[in-house]
């Protein structure tokens, strides 16, 4: 029991990684899509390295429901090599030991009853997969037009999916011990605060780049080591703020 015990906890810690993850992935997506409707400035002036880190979280969003929902893609028995942490598969273990089901109160009423619920939404789960398998994890683009018009995915759908597998999955772990893991880390907080970061800085070289002339003219006319040596400093100081890469000697 002790090792089949384990089996269950290792399948916890996956799925409630997994799931924390796509959470926050989503909810930085989603917050990014209501600065862009807000028009937050730095949106629209940093727009390609938000656009960036909206497909990159699109991407990936989809790779990792496949990996969570992989085998409700395909009908029939699969032959190729099981996958180890999936929902099918944790379903499946739980049913191969009725001792531990027994022991935690488990019905297998309930285990098939989350896998009918599972069948029905399997039209959605396959167009995960079409968009996973056509388009971000292989690059058969001649299928892009098609998987457009028959595998929809809206962005709602990807929050039904983590949701959907947080539901039938919290309830065995609940069941287990009486533990709640929660998957929403409120990442929105970090992401509000880098994007105030960003517009107060920009707003500092803005200034700076604004009265620039005028220190250097201050500059040349001071030209005792004291002030100099000082505002030399003081521009390493400003300057050495800059992201790596930013033209210091052309930039205006």
């Amino acid at each position: 029991m002790e090792q089949i015990e384990n089996k269950f906890k290792k399948f916890r810690k996956k799925f409630i990684d997994e799931l924390r993850l796509l959470d926050s992935k989503y909810s930085i997506f989603v917050n990014i899509q209501d600065a862009k409707e807000n028009k937050i400035e730095v949106l629209q002036v940093e727009r390609v390295f938000f656009r960036v880190i909206e497909k990159t979280l699109v991407s990936d969003l989809i790779i990792s429901l496949g990996r969570l929902y992989e085998g409700y893609n395909r009908e029939g028995s699969d032959k190729r090599k099981k996958q180890q942490y999936t929902i099918k598969e944790f379903l499946n273990f739980l049913e191969s030991h009725p001792k531990f089901t027994k022991k935690y109160n488990i019905e297998l009423e309930q285990i098939e009853a989350h896998k009918n619920d599972l069948e029905e939404k399997k039209t959605l789960i396959k167009n995960v997969f079409k968009w996973r398998n056509k388009y971000y994890a292989h690059a058969d683009f001649t299928e892009l037009e098609k998987i457009k018009n028959t595998a929809k995915v809206k962005y709602e759908d990807i929050r039904f999916l983590i949701d959907f597998a947080y539901d039938i999955l919290n309830y065995y772990f609940v069941k287990f011990d009486g533990i709640n893991y929660l998957i929403d880390l409120n990442c929105n907080k970090e992401l509000d605060d880098l994007l105030d970061m960003t517009i107060k800085y920009r707003k500092i070289r803005e200034e700076y780049f604004k009265y620039r002339i005028n220190i250097q003219d201050f500059t040349r006319s001071n030209q005792t080591n004291d002030v100099s040596d000082f505002l030399i400093e003081l521009e390493e100081i400003i300057f050495g703020s800059l992201p790596k890469g930013v033209d210091r000697k052309n930039e205006t």
